[in-house]
């Protein structure tokens, strides 16, 4: 089905949450918002901007309608799943600036789990079969693409695929926003810290936490402190308790 986001028609499959959540909570993505914003003010011109877990293509029609058009010179749109990849082609088509990469991304070339739908808007790297996945390092390399700012939402799969990154990560220092989920890490079966130890690895100091609405989090980054948020989302609230992360150098 079709229906208006974000100033364009897009097609998206039925159930996808994404409109309705961001009509309730307008603050939602807000942080995304703002990253690419002060990227743009740094740099002077539009950015280079990554987005692993693309799904339908929701945020680069987001960040279009938030900043402008020419606040991204280039995008790279990643995503493992057959149906979304379709949609992506048809919402961004009015783009010749964007490169699609039908993959799997994780830590190396490595078998998987494959992805399923938990509800119609997500595919999690939970299912049955092993698939094979390629690392984020390696589809930068083959697009010829150099990030200004990485954006990583993939249910669960956020370390994996950072620690995929860790080349473009010392060379280039992008802007790094990616979801932090403890029920998901665990029900994927990834390490709750992984993101953060990669991203530290390689020279990444400052991290700020927003919850799913999109309002700052004034909390610590160490890891006591995280492992007792990780506590709180586990034990309170609807299961989809969760944080954005914004990483930068």
């Amino acid at each position: 089905m079709a229906i208006p986001l974000h100033g364009r028609l897009a097609v998206m499959n039925f159930g996808y949450a994404y409109p309705l959540f961001r009509r309730d909570h307008p603050n939602y993505n807000e942080p995304l918002v703002d990253t690419v914003r002060d990227a743009v003010r740094r740099k002077g011109a539009g950015i280079s901007f990554v987005d692993v877990g693309a799904a339908i293509g929701d945020t680069v029609l987001l960040l279009e309608d938030e900043l402008g058009p020419a606040a991204l010179s280039e995008i790279l749109c990643v995503d493992g799943d057959d149906e979304f990849i379709g949609y992506l082609r048809q919402n961004l088509a009015h783009r010749g600036d964007v490169h699609l990469a039908h993959a799997l991304v994780s830590r190396e070339h490595e078998l998987v789990r494959g992805l399923i739908r938990t509800h119609p808007g997500t595919a999690s790297a939970q299912g049955p079969a092993q698939v094979p996945a390629r690392t984020l390092d390696d589809v930068l390399r083959d697009a010829d693409f150099v990030p200004d700012v990485i954006k990583v939402d993939t249910d669960g799969f956020d370390g994996a695929v950072l620690a995929g990154t860790t080349r473009t990560l010392a060379d280039h220092s992008p802007d790094v926003i990616f979801e932090w989920h403890p029920r998901l890490l665990a029900e994927t079966g990834n390490a709750l810290l992984e993101a953060f130890d990669v991203l530290r690895s390689q020279g990444y100091r400052h991290f700020s936490l927003f919850d799913r609405y999109g309002q700052a989090a004034v909390v610590g980054t160490d890891d006591a402190t995280l492992i007792t948020l990780a506590d709180q989302c586990l034990t309170t609230g609807d299961g989809d308790q969760h944080y954005d992360v914004v990483a930068r150098t």
